[in-house]
């Protein structure tokens, strides 16, 4: 895929409604990475409350095998997001190819985004990790093991520590190829939303355009009464 720049956006009015729908997009998939974190915390307390309530818990497995679920549905948003990030990126022209307009397929850019550094980012990792290995010390424990007939608890305590052990040094390593990889992509900032359009209105400082500019196709307004008398209508 080229890297080449594509030509600025002709429409801007559509391109920023574009970059809106994106923005959308994107809020959305963090919305759902909020709730596969929630959702983590209920069903693995809820899990292991009331199996452990039981005499013979044989299925406490489940716990961090929840844990780990939530965990990939949760790169699974941030993965999306990133791409999408890339798709606003191609509509104000940073980046090619230039997608279709309202278009929501972020697909031509997949191959830019490491599903790696998603799945090990350092913030994920440090609240999924100690999920998953706490469930799976307490799945260790709770069967109540025969160690005449399988390995002891102290070999799967150990065994537990380890694989915690290896993610640790997936996500530094994960990390460090992030920040000093070379062959890093990133889209450009996005506070140049705007204000890389020719001819563009200004820029708000969350990369929206601004309708209240002195340049670009829509003309200025008034600027908005800060005082109003009791029946709510603008002072002056």
């Amino acid at each position: 895929m080229s890297d080449a720049p594509a030509a600025r956006p002709t429409d801007v009015p559509h391109a920023l409604r574009h970059l809106e729908l994106i923005e959308a997009e994107v809020a959305r998939h963090r919305q759902n990475a909020f709730r596969a974190r929630v959702a983590a915390l209920v069903a693995f307390g809820g899990f292991v409350a009331l199996h452990g309530a039981r005499s013979q818990p044989r299925y406490m497995f489940v716990a961090p095998a929840l844990a780990v679920g939530a965990w990939l549905l949760d790169a699974h948003a941030e993965y999306h997001a990133r791409c999408l990030r890339w798709l606003a990126a191609a509509v104000r022209g940073d980046a090619a190819p230039r997608p279709p307009a309202m278009s929501l397929d972020a697909s031509p850019f997949a191959e830019r985004v490491s599903w790696r550094s998603a799945l090990l980012r350092p913030a994920r990792a440090a609240f999924f990790l100690p999920l998953v290995m706490l469930g799976a010390y307490i799945a260790v424990d709770a069967p109540h093991l025969d160690p005449d007939t399988v390995p002891s608890e102290l070999f799967w305590y150990l065994a537990v520590t380890f694989v915690g052990f290896l993610a640790l040094v997936g996500v530094a390593w994960s990390w460090w190829l992030d920040r000093f990889g070379a062959g890093t992509f990133a889209p450009p900032p996005a506070v140049s939303t705007a204000a890389s359009f020719q001819g563009a209105p200004g820029a708000l400082p969350s990369g929206h355009a601004s309708y209240d500019g002195q340049s670009g196709p829509f003309p200025p307004r008034d600027p908005r009464k800060e005082h109003t008398n009791p029946f709510g209508t603008a002072v002056g």
